[in-house]
């Protein structure tokens, strides 16, 4: 999707295709993460955001081999507490799901990435995770005219 188009009622008419041109729709599922193309940014739906609570506002994805790859799976997710915030360790059949929700204004993405490579006992793996921004709050409406927001491109709470 490159753009929507919107009729004199402010209702989506259609979206704009990159391959396909013109795309006419009724109703439209916004579903585009934290980017929220057609509810924030072409209805223009204002956000509410949450941001000082609590004020963990980026995450450190960063998956991990299993020490043991024939061992038995933990039954449980941990959630640890680590400087600026939280690391999270998920494990899944081929590797740890693991990462560090933390505070941008109390540590750096750089330390944070060495906290949590530290936490893992790992140096980090091939191509450096990166931060990610995270948005904590929520737009005034989920449902605008003839589009409701999904997900990240509505809302987001930051999990713990």
């Amino acid at each position: 999707m490159v753009g929507v188009n919107r009729d004199d009622r402010g209702f989506v008419s259609s979206l704009k295709l990159e391959r396909s041109g013109d795309h006419p729709v009724e109703f439209v599922i916004d579903c585009s993460g934290f980017r929220s193309l057609i509810l924030q940014q072409a209805l223009e739906e204002p956000f509410v955001s949450f941001q000082d609570s609590p004020p963990c506002d980026r995450a450190i994805p960063m998956p991990v081999d299993h020490a043991d790859p024939d061992g038995p799976l933990p039954a449980y997710t941990t959630s640890t507490g680590l400087s600026s915030g939280w690391s999270w360790n998920v494990p899944l059949w081929s590797r740890r799901g693991t990462g560090y929700v933390y505070s941008g204004a109390h540590i750096s993405d750089d330390e944070a990435m060495a906290e949590l490579a530290a936490h893992n006992g790992v140096a980090g793996p091939d191509g450096a995770p990166r931060a990610i921004n995270m948005n904590i709050g929520r737009t005034r409406h989920s449902w605008v005219n003839n589009c409701v927001g999904m997900g990240l491109a509505a809302r987001f709470i930051e999990p713990l």
